[in-house]
């Protein structure tokens, strides 16, 4: 705890070093850094975004990402394969994000998640190019799993903050300190009322679930089993649009990023 100069006390901050990329649950699968890294870089790695990006490099990420944004599958694909850097920036993972909402019919039809935005997109696009979108006559083939490359010499907090966002454990000392909200089991009304509700406090109820079946059977099995094939809309600020998914094709948007999210985006996201 520290004091202030009216001698208030109040909860330490919480220190730099827990921020650093030490505390995530797995490095950047593209190599990213943070942008501040960037004065240590070396002459090498200080050439590859300005080599591998040419005039575009003169804006920022932000605009780089927009830049991508507008274009489609093919033109984005083709866009990564130019250089180590642009396939950093291509694989952002809103961008293929929006576009596989885009080709699902903005909520229309259900999402087929697979794996990584990126395969999703590309599952997503065959569905409907040969009905007639974008690419129609192109035919449907297997989609191979994308797998990262590592690039070093990519710093860019544009990058890097939706990574770390999605992937950095939250340390314990975080969680210390003086404004934690107290938890409470078998607190009665009067008692609720009382200590917490005239005098306007906060309250954690831990137990005012515990006798409902769902706590035992609502997982990823039992809710495909029961409604699999049900449709609902999902969205987040970030999504272009608003997505559907089956309860099936959920499940596997959720498995896929419980163990850290995507170099991007809700990232785990949230990403959907």
């Amino acid at each position: 705890m520290t004091r202030t100069s009216s001698g208030t006390r109040m909860a330490k901050r919480p220190r730099f070093d827990d921020m650093t990329s030490a505390s995530l649950a797995a490095p950047h699968p593209y190599g990213v850094r943070p942008s501040g890294n960037a004065m240590l870089a070396t002459p090498a790695q200080a050439a590859v975004r300005p080599q591998g990006l040419g005039q575009i490099s003169r804006v920022g990420d932000e605009q780089v990402l927009e830049f991508l944004s507008f274009l489609h599958v093919r033109e984005l694909a083709a866009m990564g394969t130019c250089s180590r850097a642009f396939c950093v920036f291509d694989h952002h993972a809103d961008l293929w994000r929006n576009l596989a909402l885009f080709y699902c019919g903005g909520g229309r039809v259900s999402v087929p998640f697979s794996r990584i935005w990126k395969d999703t997109c590309a599952r997503a696009f065959q569905l409907v190019a040969p009905s007639g979108g974008p690419g129609a006559g192109a035919g449907v083939h297997a989609v191979v799993p994308h797998e990262p490359m590592r690039v070093d010499g990519v710093f860019s907090d544009a990058l890097f903050r939706p990574w770390w966002c999605s992937s950095a454990e939250v340390p314990a000392r975080w969680l210390e300190g003086g404004n934690q909200v107290p938890r409470r089991a078998g607190l009665s009304v009067a008692a609720f009322v009382a200590e917490y509700e005239r005098p306007n406090l906060s309250v954690v109820l831990t137990d005012v679930a515990a006798h409902w079946p769902a706590l035992e059977k609502w997982d990823h099995a039992y809710l495909s089993a029961c409604c699999g094939e049900a449709l609902f809309r999902a969205t987040s600020p970030g999504a272009t649009r608003a997505a559907s998914f089956t309860m099936r094709d959920y499940a596997a948007y959720q498995r896929a990023f419980e163990g850290g999210g995507e170099s991007g985006g809700e990232g785990g996201g949230e990403s959907g």
